[in-house]
């Protein structure tokens, strides 16, 4: 790929993450951080006591770092970092896929019981920005389908990806 088109998508990017500051603070009130996922971040997660998950963020950035239409954000929070999300749009942008998500297990961390509205939020802009028609969340956890079906998703089988959850994206959805 070339180093234009990369440099495009980041042009994109940088402006997502300062529209969705905005946007969570004209909705919330509350003032976060969004911005790529840099390793300066992970090494937060190494500290993380109660992962549900054995990922490996370091891993993960890697194996998506030469995608130039990749989605990417982590969201902190004076610094400590809250949660963290990937993916990339498919080939013709019909959908943005996410694939691995993850918020910090502690009890005491910022934006607990919004965290997950916030990524999925994310890639809802993020997804509007590329022109995407849906979203998906690909190999979901099971414990969290309600929750996904409850903002929309709804759950289906793929043939070569597995459970997945999908959602209409509405042009400009607010």
């Amino acid at each position: 790929m070339s180093k234009s088109k990369h440099e495009e998508y980041d042009a994109i990017r940088r402006a997502f993450y300062l529209y969705f500051q905005l946007q969570v603070l004209q909705s919330t009130g509350l003032i976060i951080e969004a911005s790529p996922i840099e390793y300066s971040l992970l090494d937060q997660t190494l500290d993380w006591k109660g992962r549900r998950y054995p990922w490996n963020w370091f891993d993960l950035k890697r194996k998506f770092r030469n995608i130039p239409a990749r989605f990417e954000l982590a969201i902190s929070v004076d610094g400590e970092l809250c949660g963290l999300i990937i993916g990339k749009p498919s080939r013709g942008r019909r959908h943005l896929s996410a694939y691995y998500l993850e918020g910090n297990p502690s009890r005491m961390r910022p934006l607990k019981t919004i965290l997950l509205e916030m990524l999925l939020e994310g890639m809802r802009l993020y997804g509007d920005a590329l022109n995407c028609s849906y979203l998906r969340l690909i190999r979901p956890v099971e414990g969290l389908l309600e929750t996904y079906r409850a903002t929309g998703f709804q759950v289906a089988i793929g043939k070569n990806i597995g459970l997945y959850c999908e959602r209409a994206l509405k042009r400009g959805e607010i």
